[in-house]
Formats: C-alpha cells, structure tokens, sequence
C-alpha cells in the first residue's frame, strides 16, 4: 500500500519538478524589408514559429545583423505544446493553466481517491479470509 502511494505521488510531483528549458536564440532576417531579429524558438512547452519571408542566419552571438538592415523586436506566434507539466503555474506554459490544469487535477485526485478506496475494500476483505477457518 505504501509502495501504491510513493508511486501516485511521484506521478503528481514529477511534472512539477520538470522545467523546460530553452532553445537556442537566433538571429532571422528578412531579405524584402531589410529587417533584422533575435529569435527564440521557445521551449518544451511553447514553441515560437518563424513568420513568412524570414530566415535564419545564424545563433545570437556567433552573427550580427548585417549592415544596412534595420533591427527590430517583433511579436512572434506562439503555439503551446500540450504536456501536463507545461501547464503548472509559472511555466511557460502555464497561460493555460485554468482550463486544462487544475480541471485535469480534480479528475486525476478523484481517480485516485476511487483506487485507493477499492485498495482498502480488497485489504479488508483478504483481512475478513483470512480470519475464517
């Protein structure tokens, strides 16, 4: 029973206890409007998309923006990546957080809740077998 417990409360704390990390920055360019970038891909949870007509030319640091093009800082479409532990609080993620979160956790708690009441019914009764002759 304890060995039940140590393993449902591993699978609640684990996602928590998972980070995303980050992908690498980038510089992207945009040949047409002469238009520079710093560009993240994102992480596990929220991936960032290159928009149309841009390019990637290289990582932040090991390239410049080159001469003649105007640098600038714009918004790029997020998709979200959906995986549990993207969706706790603080995380990268976590924009989500109040529709698929924590209604996810109630029914998660209920399902365990029902596994260990039918664990304890079963304990008893081997208990009430073993006791008759």
């Amino acid at each position: 029973m304890k060995k039940i417990l140590l393993f449902l409360l591993t699978l609640l704390l684990l996602p928590k206890m998972s980070l995303a990390g980050p992908m690498p920055q980038q510089y992207i360019i945009n040949n047409h409007t002469k238009e520079c970038a710093e560009f993240s891909a994102g992480d596990e949870c929220v991936i960032f998309e290159i928009p149309e007509g841009w390019q990637i030319i290289g990582e932040l640091g090991k390239v410049k923006c080159p001469d003649g093009y105007n640098k600038i800082n714009p918004k790029f479409k997020a998709k979200p990546v959906w995986r549990m532990f993207c969706l706790w609080p603080k995380h990268s993620g976590s924009n989500y957080t109040f529709y698929y979160f924590w209604s996810r956790v109630v029914i998660i708690m209920v399902i365990l809740g029902l596994i260990l009441i039918i664990l304890s019914i079963i304990k008893k009764r081997n208990k009430k077998d073993k006791k008759r002759p």
